[in-house]
């Protein structure tokens, strides 16, 4: 599995943190998906929104989305062990 600063499909691919500023998003988030050949493409297991504010800056959204990232991942993890998850297609 992958985790990923951004609610895919939106944002896929390198800097997406930079990108959801830079595109004066209002939200961004982290999703988790399994890792397939290409991409950020894989089958979404979870998703967490994130807001954006004015004065966040790639920085502050960085440590923003870790934390959140963090506390998904072990979130997930134990409902994929134990099949309590249907992956999303993108």
């Amino acid at each position: 599995i992958n985790v990923h600063a951004s609610l895919l499909p939106e944002l896929r691919g390198g800097a997406p943190i930079h990108y959801a500023i830079l595109q004066g998003k209002t939200k961004t988030g982290v999703t988790i998906m399994y890792m397939v050949e290409k991409l950020d493409a894989g089958d979404i297991l979870t998703q967490v929104e994130v807001p954006i504010t004015e004065t966040d800056t790639v920085g502050t959204l960085h440590d923003k989305l870790s934390i959140a990232g963090a506390k998904l991942l072990s979130e997930t993890i134990p409902q994929l062990v134990a099949g309590k998850l249907t992956p999303i297609k993108q």
